[in-house]
Order: structure tokens, then C-alpha cells, then sequence
């Protein structure tokens, strides 16, 4: 605790009595201690002094944590460097035997890969030349296919483009027939059973037959003009003779003739239409057979391809059957060959893996068991620094914890002691206000109860007289301070208390001023004497009044009382050196003069005194002094 909050702490002093004098004082002394200008800086003070004590040990704490972890890490690099050293070493040694082996493994695996390849190129290449000799064979076969294929198919073409003249020749002759429809209306039947020769001999024979027919060569050109004519010249022939041989009964030969080429005309056409039909018979029936005995010979025709591509084709399927016979048998030698080679070098890869996988294993458990040593000494030396620092941490860290609490319970209880300082103020200055309410309002009133009051004055004595009002704002009180006070102080007005001025006791006042303060101060003087003329009894009151500086002027307006009783002023206002020591000597003359004569031993004040002694009192004597310590020796 510093220096300036203890001498704080001290205050306030006891009091003495409980008179209204006192309190004032006091608690005008305690509202100035308790005012921010003097709360605040102990306050700071305090915050100050705790914020300093823990940033003390916070920063002891740190600086020996610091320490520790600077070993820590220290001391743990140094162990970390030496396990990773010797990891270093134990992998570097790991992977340079382990190296040793994969070049042995793969130098093995080498030898038997190569050996493997050159017996699958050996059965590739027997395998190469049994497949070149199929496919030979296979090549020259399809090639004569090919060859017949296209013999046959040529002759095909031929034949079909024959028929097709056939076909072409006999539209031709139908057509010159005038037998139109003909074709477009048969329904061919091919000739079932002979092969192609005997249908396209059978074709060619209707064809013949078709050229023959003398009905339809009839209407050939312009041959069914000629007939018509013909025999329209025979009935007019025919009629020339019946005319040459003057047969009776004839028409005139204007009208016979006529006739007959008419008659000769429809016979004519009765004739060819006749004709016509039958033509159109046997031209149908001839062109039925022709076109069948053609569709016959089409079929045989195709039937013929088709069988002979068949033959070719199954030729073919055969050799490309044998082929395939002797390309499987090549291609599963080779397999088989591949395979007992594949199996051979499997084999041998297998061996050289499982001594391989051996020798990974061994050299895996030397490293890991060298791993695990070299673990387990770096987990023991780091396990010992852990150790070792957390202790040292607890250690510093329980210093650290009981720092902290001291340093909390010195500040809680510099709190506290402030608070209970505030306490004892707030109360003084609460008593104050209690005291002031209990006053006696007839002497402690303001100025105006002067103006109500009865001329007959009590012959009572004043136990306060009042001299002014007291103005007492609390509102410097420090922002802690009015929070402590809670409501049972109302810190946000101003208060207005009485200055008085108490009996027997406490009736000395001084005032201090400077230059510009005197009139303020020699009003108040003026006001307190008024203030002992008004609340005292009539004649209790004497005062010696000097006033060296102001030559009696400052008090001249009592001098009005030396017109009743000259011993009220003392007879005038001394303003002398000499005049003053002389007023002296006689006031303590006076005094003596009372304590030996009055008071003796039987009462402690002159207000005791007066109490019993009736209209024999002692009067109140004031001695009011001016500029002091003018003209004082």
C-alpha cells in the first residue's frame, strides 16, 4: 500500500463532541476528501499499483516461462537432431542394402525375361511359318473361286442377255402384228422340269412359230388395206361381168357399183376381223408358250448359277475351312508353346519374388527394429525434458498463481479500506445534514424571521446563532464515491446548510482572506454581530471591536448601540497599537477576573454559570478584530 493511500486511509480524525460546529467541518473537510480531484488519482492510484504488480509478475512469469521454453526447445532440437541423425542413418543404411537386392532381383529377373523371349520368338516364328503356308493354300483356293466365279458369272450374263433379245424379238413381232396387250396381259407359267439348253431350244421353236403365222402377217403394213381393196376390185369385177353378160333385172350401174364396193368393203372387213381373231389366238397362244418356255429357261438359268456359285462357294467354305483347321492347330501349338513359357518364367519370377519378399522383410524388420530403438531413446529423452519443464512450469506457475492472489487480495483490500474510508465520509457528511435538520429554527432561521418575530425577546441564550448559509455541492464527489452513496445522499443538488455558530464552545470564528476578499470579509463580520445582537438576550452581548486599517469605519454603523448602552461597543473602535494592547490587557483582566471570581471550581462554562445565575449573568464578551495582525506587536 503507498505512502499518500495510507496517510488517506488515516483520516478522517475522531470527533471530539458532537457539536453542529464540528460536524461542519468536518464533513466540509471530508467532502473535499472525497471529491474526484483527490478520489480519483488514489483510485489510479491503486488500479495503477495492481496493474503494475500484475504486469510484474505476469512479466516474471513470462520471462521464466521464456527461459523454460527457450531449454525446451533447446534441448528438444538438440534430441530431435540426434533421432534424426541417426533415422537418417538407419534409412541411408536400409536403402543402400535394399538397392543391393533390387539390382540382384532385377538382374534375375532380367536373365529370365530374356529367356522367356527368345523361346516365344522362336515359337513366334514357327508359328509364322505354319500360318504363311495355311494361308497359301487358303489364297490359291480362293483365287480359283474367284476365277470360276467370274467364268460363270460371264457365261450367265451372256445367256441372259440372249434371252433378253429373244424377248426383245418377240415384243417386235407382236407389236408388228398390231396385237397390242398381249403381253402386258399373259400370265407366264414356266415350263416346269429341263434344264436351260432344252428351254432356250423350246424359246427359240415358239419364237419360229411366231414368225410363221400367216393370220398375223395379214395385218403386217399395209397388207389389211390391200385386201380390203381387193375385194371391194372382186365384187366390182364380179359386177362388171353381170353387166358384160346383160343379166336382167340389175340396177343402173350408178347405183350397182356403189353397192358393190360397199359389199365388197364389209366383206372385206368381215373377212380380216375373222382373220383378226384368229390371228390374235394363236399369236396369244404362241407368245403364252414362248414366254413360258423363256421363263423356264430364265429359272433353269438361274437355277444353274445358283447351284454352280453354291458349288464354288462351298469349294471355298472348304479350303477357307481348312485354313481355319490349320491356322487353329498352328495358333494352339504356338498357345501351348506360349504358355509353358509363360508358366516356365512365371515360375522362375515367382522364386525370384518369394526370395525377393524374403530379403525385403528381413532388411524391413533390422531397419524397423533399429527405427524402434532409436524411437523408443528419442520418446525416453523427450518424455525426461517434458517432465523437467512441467515441472518447472508447475513450480513458476504456483509462484506465478500465489503472485497473482496477493497481488488481487492487496488490491481487494486497498478497495475495501477505500471504501470503508468513503463509508466514514459519506456518514460525517450525513451527520452533518442529520445535525443541521435538528437545529433550533428560532436561532438558525434566515433573515427574514426577523421581520415576524416579536420585539419581546426570550431571555433564553442562544445555543447557535447564525452567521450565514453554507452551500455544500456534492457534485465534485468522485463518480465511485456517489455510486457508494447510493440514494441515501442526494449528490445531484445543491445544499444549503446554516453557518452557525454554537455555545459555549464553538462561538470563535476566523476569517482569511486576500485584498479583493476583505469587504466580503468584514460584511461577514458585520452580519455575525448583528446575528449575537438579534439571537442573544438584550444586553448579553459586549464587543471590543478594533479596526486598524479601516479607522473604525468598517464597524461605525454599531456605534448606534453605545446610545443605549455604552458597554455594548466598548465606548468606540480602536484602531491603535497601543490602544489595541491596552483593550487586551483589560479583555484578559476580565477573563481572569470571571474564572476567579465566578467560576472558581464550580462550573466549567460561563454558560453554566449564567444558567444559575439569573439576572446576575455574565455577559458574552466578542472580541472583533479587523486586518489582523495589523498594529499587533
Amino acid at each position: 500500500m503507498n505512502a499518500d493511500l495510507e496517510a488517506y486511509l488515516r483520516g478522517p480524525a475522531p470527533v471530539a463532541d458532537d457539536h453542529y460546529t464540528n460536524l461542519q467541518r468536518q464533513a466540509l473537510a471530508e467532502v473535499i476528501q472525497l471529491s474526484a480531484e483527490v478520489v480519483g488519482p488514489l483510485e489510479s492510484r491503486i488500479e495503477s499499483d495492481y496493474e503494475a504488480a500484475r504486469h510484474k509478475a505476469q512479466d516474471r512469469f513470462d520471462a521464466e516461462r521464456g527461459r523454460i521454453e527457450l531449454h525446451r526447445n533447446t534441448r528438444g532440437k538438440e534430441i530431435q537432431d540426434h533421432y534424426d541423425d541417426r533415422v537418417e542413418e538407419i534409412r541411408a543404411n536400409y536403402e543402400k542394402q535394399l538397392s543391393d537386392v533390387k539390382v540382384d532381383i532385377q538382374y534375375r529377373r532380367k536373365k529370365v525375361n530374356q529367356t522367356a523371349v527368345e523361346l516365344e520368338q522362336r515359337a513366334e516364328k514357327e508359328h509364322q511359318d505354319q500360318v504363311l503356308v495355311a494361308e497359301f493354300v487358303a489364297e490359291g483356293a480362293v483365287a480359283k473361286s474367284t476365277q470360276r466365279r467370274q467364268e460363270t458369272e460371264s457365261t450367265v450374263a451372256g445367256a441372259r442377255h440372249y434371252l433378253d433379245g429373244l424377248e426383245q424379238q418377240a415384243g417386235q413381232l407382236v407389236r408388228l402384228y398390231r396385237q397390242h396387250g398381249i403381253e402386258a396381259h399373259e400370265t407366264v407359267t414356266p415350263s416346269a422340269g429341263g434344264d436351260y439348253a432344252s428351254q432356250q431350244a423350246l424359246a427359240e421353236q415358239h419364237l419360229a412359230t411366231l414368225k410363221r403365222l400367216w393370220t398375223a402377217q395379214v395385218f403386217v403394213g399395209t397388207r389389211p388395206a390391200l385386201l380390203a381393196a381387193g375385194m371391194v376390185g372382186v365384187a366390182l369385177i364380179l359386177l362388171a361381168i353381170l353387166y358384160g353378160l346383160k343379166v336382167p333385172g340389175l340396177p343402173s350401174a350408178q347405183i350397182a357399183y356403189p353397192i358393190a364396193a360397199g359389199i365388197g368393203l364389209i366383206a372385206a372387213g368381215l373377212a380380216e376381223r375373222v382373220i383378226w381373231r384368229k390371228a390374235k389366238s394363236q399369236v396369244r397362244q404362241t407368245c403364252g408358250a414362248f414366254q413360258n418356255a423363256l421363263a423356264g429357261a430364265r429359272t433353269a438359268l438361274e437355277q444353274w448359277c445358283r447351284s454352280t456359285l453354291e458349288g464354288i462357294e462351298t469349294e471355298l467354305g472348304s479350303s477357307v475351312q481348312k485354313k481355319d483347321v490349320e491356322l487353329r492347330r498352328a495358333h494352339e501349338t504356338f498357345e501351348t508353346a506360349r504358355a509353358n513359357i509363360s508358366r516356365q518364367r512365371n515360375t522362375s519370377l515367382q522364386e525370384i519374388e518369394h526370395r525377393r519378399v524374403e530379403a525385403f522383410d528381413q532388411l524391413k524388420k533390422e531397419r524397423d527394429n533399429a527405427l524402434n530403438q532409436a524411437q523408443e531413446q528419442f520418446e525416453q529423452e523427450r518424455s525426461a525434458l517434458d517432465q523437467e519443464c512441467r515441472q518447472r512450469l508447475a513450480e513458476i506457475q504456483q509462484r506465478y498463481d500465489s503472485e497473482m492472489g496477493e497481488c488481487r487480495s492487496q488490491y481487494e483490500t486497498s478497495r475495501q479500506h477505500l471504501q470503508q474510508r468513503w463509508d466514514e465520509g459519506l456518514a460525517r457528511v450525513g451527520a452533518l445534514l442529520s445535525r443541521a435538520s435538528e437545529l433550533d429554527k428560532t436561532f438558525v432561521a434566515d433573515w427574514e424571521h426577523l421581520i415576524d418575530r416579536s420585539p419581546m425577546m426570550s431571555d433564553a441564550s442562544a445555543s447557535a446563532v447564525r452567521f450565514g448559509t453554507l452551500r455544500l455541492d456534492l457534485k465534485p464527489l468522485s463518480e465511485s464515491v456517489r455510486a457508494r452513496a447510493g440514494q441515501t445522499l442526494d449528490t445531484a443538488s445543491l445544499m444549503e446548510l446554516p453557518a452557525v455558530l454554537e455555545f459555549p464552545r464553538h462561538c470563535s470564528m476566523l476569517l482569511q482572506s486576500g485584498r479583493e476578499g476583505r469587504q466580503e470579509a468584514i460584511e461577514t463580520l458585520r452580519a455575525t454581530m448583528a446575528r449575537l445582537f438579534t439571537s442573544l438576550p438584550p444586553g448579553r452581548v459586549r464587543f471590543t471591536i478594533f479596526d486598524p486599517v479601516g479607522l473604525g469605519e468598517s464597524f461605525a454603523g454599531f456605534m448606534h448601540a453605545g446610545d443605549y448602552l455604552e458597554s455594548l461597543v466598548g465606548g468606540r473602535i480602536w484602531t491603535e497599537a497601543a490602544q489595541i494592547r491596552q483593550q487586551l490587557e483589560d479583555l484578559t483582566g476580565h477573563m481572569e477576573n470571571v474564572i476567579q471570581k465566578y467560576l472558581r471550581n464550580e462550573f466549567e462554562t460561563i454558560e453554566q454559570y449564567n444558567e444559575q445565575a439569573g439576572e446576575l449573568a455574565e455577559p458574552y464578551r466578542f472580541l472583533v478584530i479587523a486586518d489582523f495582525p495589523v498594529n499587533f506587536n
